[in-house]
């Protein structure tokens, strides 16, 4: 494990996070651990950092629930232009990000307005 130069303090719990190198148990490639995702894995309770890059990941969540793993797509994050691997076919026109940017934009949380 390599550790890099970002490091960021969290305000509201005063935790130090630095960005990490990890190597994958499955593909044994090396990807970022990086500082959003580290924020993320502490806020929900995560203890155990992950041992998987975010493209085998992705596989064994869908292997995991019965599905194929060739709903599996390659792409392009529209924020970063990191390669990633999401578990669905994306829609022509529409971004897809990788998991750090989907953190760093809200993970997905949408505000709903409610008409009475």
């Amino acid at each position: 494990m390599n550790t890099n130069q970002v490091i960021n303090q969290d305000s509201t719990t005063n935790i130090m996070f630095q960005s990490k190198t990890i190597v994958c148990i499955e593909c044994g490639n090396n990807f970022d651990f990086s500082v959003d995702e580290q924020k993320f894995f502490h806020n929900h309770g995560f203890i155990n950092q992950p041992k998987r890059c975010p493209n085998c990941r992705v596989v064994r969540r869908l292997v995991r629930k019965g599905q194929e793993a060739s709903l599996a797509s390659k792409v392009n994050c529209a924020e970063c232009s990191r390669e990633t691997t999401v578990p669905f076919l994306p829609m022509q026109g529409k971004p897809v990000y990788c998991s750090s940017c989907f953190v760093k934009f809200g993970g997905g949380k949408k505000k709903r307005s409610f008409v009475s």
